[in-house]
């Protein structure tokens, strides 16, 4: 037989090794749903090239992996990169997520990816430091597993163009400026 217990606060003892704390025992689980279950990031700043023409390359060093604690989490996946295309006038970068090696349909657009428009000014050409770009990537994603799972992005550029991950702006790598990207996800209680 359930029951139910009606309180308005919780307090744990105010001092000894738990001080402060409110702890569940052992093989209990909290259910609130909602709630964060825990966070996992992945930072990368290194500055990567990549020649590309209509064709998806792994981002690998975003790669991230959780292992949901139940089948009725989500995932909230949140992509946030900085990147440059060498672009005289216009051109299009492209982005897909991944989990598991099989592109999740609806994120960011279908299967064959979203694509974001790159602006250049005429001379830039060749420099894909010269036009930055950042780009934020959000996905709640309902895997049903408790399995590890892994994420990661895929990037293009259309048309030929060089594109650029970190890029440091300005055509100047040296500038010390730091560009970063990260993949975050929330384990979110279903």
């Amino acid at each position: 037989m359930a029951s139910e217990l009606i309180v308005q606060t919780l307090k744990g003892p105010t001092s000894g090794a738990n001080a402060n704390k409110i702890l569940l025992g052992s093989g209990q689980e909290l259910y609130a749903p909602g709630h964060v279950i825990q966070v996992v990031q992945t930072v990368d700043g290194t500055k990567r090239n990549y020649s590309l023409a209509s064709t998806f390359s792994d981002h690998s060093d975003l790669d991230t992996n959780i292992t949901p604690l139940a089948t009725s989490s989500k995932i909230l996946v949140r992509v946030s990169m900085t990147f440059g295309m060498d672009v005289a006038n216009n051109a299009y970068a492209g982005f897909r997520l991944l989990r598991d090696d099989a592109v999740i349909d609806g994120a960011i657009g279908p299967s064959s990816g979203s694509r974001v428009r790159v602006s250049g000014a005429a001379g830039e050409t060749g420099n894909s430091n010269a036009n930055m770009q950042n780009v934020v990537l959000e996905y709640l994603d309902s895997p049903s597993s408790t399995s590890q799972l892994t994420y990661s992005v895929q990037v293009t550029g259309y048309d030929s163009r060089t594109f650029t991950v970190n890029a440091t702006g300005s055509g100047d790598s040296t500038s010390g400026r730091i560009c970063v990207s990260s993949m975050t996800l929330m384990e979110i209680a279903g």
